[in-house]
């Protein structure tokens, strides 16, 4: 039988291609892992995502203004509850109240070896259903950001699991 198998065309055809496709697989995941685990780009991303939420901070000003995060929610795809003295707005009647939303430090974002970028200083994270949540201080006020909106469900399988299958 394996002697038949190892004549036919076919048969050899397929080896050659589950082989490299093997290791066209193997040489993703370890270029992916490379490239994840460089400081450079990890500095970078903290970079940007801290510049991201100066900018945030910034253009809602202290104490928070809602005509400032309203034209945030309009230019970008998030949604915004600010909550303080004498505060607490959102942009969606169904955001979720900041004591249903569990925040903490996220270990994706620390020093550690592993982590995908460094620590973000006076920023915490929270996940409810398919949508995550980031929450700054600005002196009194917490300001949290919602991604997707609220109002958006985010359709079928992950980013992460649509790369996988792909290079599977």
């Amino acid at each position: 039988m394996f002697r038949r198998l190892s004549r036919s065309l076919s048969f050899r055809l397929l080896l050659i291609f589950l082989f490299l496709g093997g290791g066209f697989v193997y040489g993703t995941f370890k270029a992916i892992q490379h490239f994840y685990n460089s400081d450079d780009v990890r500095g970078l991303i903290s970079g940007h995502l801290s510049l991201h939420v100066y900018y945030v901070r910034e253009d809602i000003g202290l104490p928070p203004r809602i005509d400032r995060a309203v034209a945030i929610t309009e230019r970008v795809p998030v949604d915004i509850r600010m909550q303080g003295p004498h505060m607490d707005w959102a942009s969606d009647p169904n955001f979720p109240r900041l004591s249903e939303l569990d925040f903490a430090k996220s270990p994706k974002f620390s020093d550690r070896p592993g982590a995908l970028v460094d620590d973000l200083q006076g920023v915490e994270f929270a996940e409810l259903g398919k949508h995550r949540f980031l929450k700054m201080r600005q002196g009194p006020y917490d300001i949290v950001v919602s991604t997707p909106r609220i109002a958006d469900v985010q359709q079928g399988p992950d980013l992460i699991m649509q790369v996988l299958a792909l290079g599977l």
